[in-house]
């Protein structure tokens, strides 16, 4: 499948999203792919079963096992 070309629009983006920022880089894709525990509980209504701390191959193992 094809991945879909992303092009830039020429606008800001306001508010600027919370990425977390490094001396080695930026992690944009993990902040947008993944949620907060606060965002995550921010409802209250949500309740979990299983919570997969990690996101390195054993976590997502982990994960789609469960």
């Amino acid at each position: 499948m094809p991945l879909d070309r992303l092009i830039d629009s020429g606008q800001p983006i306001v508010p600027l999203p919370d990425v977390q920022r490094t001396t080695l880089g930026l992690d944009a894709l993990g902040r947008f792919v993944c949620n907060t525990w606060d965002e995550a509980t921010a409802s209250g209504t949500r309740q979990f079963d299983a919570v997969i701390i990690g996101a390195g191959m054993f976590g997502g193992y982990c994960a789609d096992k469960l």
